[in-house]
């Protein structure tokens, strides 16, 4: 439930060649457009947080239910509300297997650790960067105040206390889940690729010329 960077597309293609019976339920990380079986995208006028509860709430909440394992992106793995996406978390608890979490961006817990953590577990992130740093349009201070809002940071503590362990994609987030929960069993597994839908190059006599990029 839930995607970013394709994690859970990706993953899904892998767990299905070796046999297992997997469904993708997200937004397709909205303009990412990713694969996916079940859309659960929020359309953007005021009623489509109604119809995304009533959508969960009807067919396709019960089509979420009798799986051997739930990955769930990250607390807010559809765009409701916290007391929303508690009810729904619960019921997914209950009507599945073991859940877990695929860390694959930033919570609550990650960012109060970032900003507060004494000391926290990275010198530097996004949301303290270095002062001589020049990042245009980000206000890491205001954008941290929804972060930290009381019915985000409540409900992430629940959401924490809910799933049975964590997957992490990306090395920061195994830090700080490992650091501020460290009775939770977590792996670390990267993100995945789908190798065979990347064009095949047979290098020559010479060294090859690679650039890696990030943005």
């Amino acid at each position: 439930m839930g995607d970013a960077s394709a994690f859970h597309a990706n993953l899904a293609i892998g767990l299905r060649r070796m046999g297992h019976d997997v469904t993708v339920a997200s937004d397709g990380t909205r303009w990412m457009k990713t694969r996916r079986d079940i859309d659960l995208s929020r359309t953007a006028d005021k009623a489509g947080g109604a119809l995304l509860w009533f959508k969960m709430s009807g067919k396709t909440g019960r089509e979420l239910s009798g799986y051997d394992i739930v990955h769930i992106s990250s607390p807010s793995f559809i765009t409701l509300k916290p007391c929303r996406l508690a009810k729904i978390l619960r019921k997914i608890k209950a009507n599945n297997g073991l859940l877990i979490y695929s860390a694959i961006g930033s919570d609550s817990d990650y960012v109060r650790n970032c900003l507060y953590g004494t000391p926290p577990e990275q010198k530097y992130s996004e949301w303290m960067p270095p002062t001589n740093l020049y990042l245009p349009r980000w206000n890491p201070a205001a954008e941290a105040e929804g972060w930290l809002a009381r019915d985000l940071t409540d409900y992430t503590d629940e959401f924490y206390a809910t799933v049975d362990g964590a997957v992490s994609a990306l090395y920061e987030y195994h830090r700080v889940i490992a650091a501020m929960h460290p009775a939770m069993p977590l792996a670390y597994c990267g993100i995945p690729v789908d190798t065979s839908a990347m064009p095949q190059h047979t290098p020559g006599d010479g060294p090859l010329r690679i650039l890696y990029a990030a943005h």
